[in-house]
């Protein structure tokens, strides 16, 4: 029985690999929990933000062991640059066969590089991302400066009003 990998990632890892996987899953998850948000201040994710990395975790740890051909034992650093070439590539998808969104492959990428600073506050290395996912941007944005505003503002108020009712002189 598996306490913080899913039975998914238990039932391909086998008997030999599941328990120190989840041990070292289990690590990272208190990790994130007590020092996961600024660990020289010893503060910590939410558990919601932690349950989320630690989905992705096991998501990156199936991942992992099929780029690998079974080889893995734990993520390293070259294993995770073979993660992050699949996702950018698009030939690490979901289940029903789509690529993921660059916000998803940011959130992947997210979660490598907090295993690796848990892994980094435990005495190893940390690993640099090579790849920048980023949402394309749906709204341009045409931003007006003070002084721009106040002048907009004064002919937006003035076009096509009606004039002053003492304009009219002639009545």
């Amino acid at each position: 029985m598996t306490k913080y990998i899913s039975q998914k990632t238990a039932e391909l890892v086998g008997p030999r690999l599941r328990i120190p996987i989840d041990q070292e899953a289990g690590d990272f998850y208190e990790f994130m929990l007590e020092k996961g948000k600024k660990p020289e201040a010893n503060e910590g994710l939410a558990q919601e933000s932690a349950d989320n990395y630690l989905s992705r975790y096991d998501q990156l740890l199936r991942a992992g062991y099929a780029l690998s051909n079974g080889q893995m034992v734990e993520l390293s650093h070259d294993i995770a640059d073979r993660i992050e070439e699949a996702l950018n590539d698009d030939e690490l998808v979901k289940e029903n066969g789509e690529a993921y969104s660059p916000s998803s492959k940011r959130k992947f990428q997210n979660t490598l590089e907090k295993y690796f600073e848990f892994r980094g506050n435990k005495g190893g290395s940390e690993w640099d991302s090579t790849y920048l996912f980023e949402e394309p941007s749906s709204i341009e944005r045409d931003f007006f400066r003070r002084d721009e505003r106040a002048e907009l503002r004064k002919a937006a108020l003035n076009y096509g009003q009606l004039p002053h009712y003492s304009s009219y002189w002639w009545l």
